[in-house]
């Protein structure tokens, strides 16, 4: 009995004792540059293990400086984890690190709950990857059982490590560009600063999330991303009206966390105020809202009233919108510029002249705040536009674009169109999409003609009662989902039942599979 006792507390003993090697934050994300030079000439769909580290998976003990308070992460904290960046006290280059809790409530009971910028700290973790399948995954310090040791405290967090976007990318990754491991890989989760950058391109998600690129004068191009809660329209932000400086925006210089895994290769995270500088243009908002444009389809005699929301972004609350103005063209001839008035405060409006019959009418907007311009939206690949007809609108009037982007003219707007139903909810029933365990709505389409642009497909519970073969007319909201354009149905009347559906259009693959959306021929 005795011997079992013994064995048992020097199991105990041997438990509370045990160490684990001390590494340096350069040990633990080093790679070999041969393998890094492989990633190079492999790209981003090369194998994971290029971009793996020696000491994946293992318990290690390490030291650091904390570059960002653990609250500031607003994006993993709603989640109830817990997570924060730290760095090497004497480099970035090999040196950052975020740490990530699963357990907020743990973490802060283990003392990471208090740490603050530029406190040294030691604590004792695995590493892992985040997205370990990836070329492109970023190491994690997962701590295990145990407090964090405040070992010092600096004056400072570290200074940014200067970075060229020419060192992270070569063009812009979404369209052909090249992603550089051996001369990014190792600013990985580091603390750095980009300069005389100009924001490319900007979206927001209906989760407030906005993502948006910064481009160098050679258009190298890298993206941001929104985990700090100064720094985002989601729910952890500060400021749910939060947005980024509009595209063309002129930037100083943008700070933060430098990581990767996403269609960008490389991101920036912006963790402070302070951590953008530069000069904002105006935000113009063109589309988005039902009132946009007076009328969906204009007669030959009908003016068009046109409406944009403009702001001024600069965080300087006292640069104003000096003015704006709307740019119109009729059948592609040049644009003539019309001085818009002030609405309210933020939205302004100006009349386009009634066009003859069968005109194509396309426009934009252009903003000045301080002396810097900006234009919404992009003319050099769509623009806002309608057709003037005085009778007889169809689908295709809704449906064609003479832009790339494949958008409606109509996006946002209210309209009515006839068609008969070619598929009905018997064909595109509520069912579970097995590969992502999402519902896929029940989908309803009509067509008036076997043409293109003659199809279109009803959203809403309002159309699922219509039947293959019913005429109907069909009014709702235009919108873009997906690269589809649809009606959202408000109201849809059946005028006969029975009507013979269009005949299938044969299609080569070949005629189709090298097209994009937009392609017409």
């Amino acid at each position: 009995m005795r011997k079992v006792i013994l064995s048992l507390v020097l199991s105990a003993s041997f438990a509370f004792a045990q160490t684990y090697p001390e590494k340096t934050l350069y040990d633990l994300n080093f790679i070999a540059m041969d393998s890094l030079k492989l990633a190079d000439s492999l790209g981003v769909s090369g194998r994971s293990s290029l971009t793996d580290t020696p000491y994946l998976n293992d318990t290690v003990t390490v030291t650091g400086v904390v570059v960002t308070a653990p609250p500031i992460v607003g994006n993993v904290k709603v989640s109830g984890n817990w997570s924060f960046y730290i760095q090497s006290t004497d480099s970035a280059e090999w040196g950052g690190m975020n740490v990530f809790y699963r357990d907020s409530v743990a973490a802060i009971a283990a003392g990471y709950g208090t740490i603050d910028t530029a406190y040294v700290i030691q604590f004792t973790g695995i590493l892992t990857k985040y997205s370990p399948t990836s070329i492109m995954g970023n190491f994690e310090l997962m701590p295990i059982a145990g407090d964090v040791s405040i070992v010092g405290i600096n004056s400072a967090r570290p200074a940014p490590a200067e970075v060229k976007l020419s060192d992270l990318v070569g063009g812009d990754l979404r369209s052909g560009g090249k992603m550089k491991f051996g001369t990014g890989t190792k600013y990985k989760n580091a603390y750095v600063i980009v300069r005389n950058v100009t924001v490319k391109d900007r979206v927001k998600s209906s989760s407030g999330q906005w993502s948006w690129t910064i481009q160098d004068a050679q258009g190298n191009t890298i993206g941001t991303y929104d985990i700090s809660q100064y720094f985002s329209a989601r729910s952890y932000g500060v400021d749910l009206n939060w947005e980024p400086p509009p595209p063309g925006s002129k930037l100083d210089y943008v700070r933060g966390i430098l990581m990767a895994y996403s269609s960008y290769g490389y991101e920036i995270a912006p963790m402070y105020p302070g951590d953008i500088k530069g000069d904002f243009t105006p935000s113009i908002t063109a589309s988005g809202f039902p009132t946009r444009r007076s009328l969906a389809f204009p007669g030959a005699t009908d003016p068009v009233t046109i409406r944009t929301y403009v702001e001024a972004t600069n965080p300087d609350i006292s640069v104003k919108i000096d003015s704006v103005f709307a740019h119109y063209s009729v059948n592609n001839g040049s644009y003539i510029r019309l001085k818009m008035a002030a609405d309210t405060s933020s939205t302004y409006v100006a009349t386009i002249p009634a066009q003859a019959a069968g005109s194509f009418v396309k426009y934009f907007f252009e903003a000045w705040s301080d002396s810097l311009v900006s234009t919404s939206p992009d003319t050099s690949s769509t623009a806002l536009f309608y057709y003037v007809k005085s009778s007889g609108y169809t689908i295709k009037d809704v449906q064609y674009t003479p832009f790339k982007d494949g958008n409606s003219g109509d996006v946002d707007l209210s309209v009515t169109v006839k068609g008969i139903v070619q598929a009905d909810t018997n064909d595109f029933p509520l069912e579970l999409d097995h590969r992502n365990s999402a519902t896929k709505t029940p989908r309803v389409f009509i067509q008036d003609g076997a043409a293109p642009w003659s199809g279109i497909m009803l959203y809403d519970s309002l159309a699922y009662p219509l039947h293959k073969g019913d005429s109907v007319s069909v009014t709702g909201t235009v919108s873009e989902y997906s690269g589809m354009t649809e009606i959202t149905v408000t109201s849809a009347t059946k005028i006969q039942s029975g009507k013979q559906t269009y005949a299938p259009v044969k299609l080569n693959t070949g005629t189709v599979g090298g097209k994009v959306s937009g392609d017409s021929t």
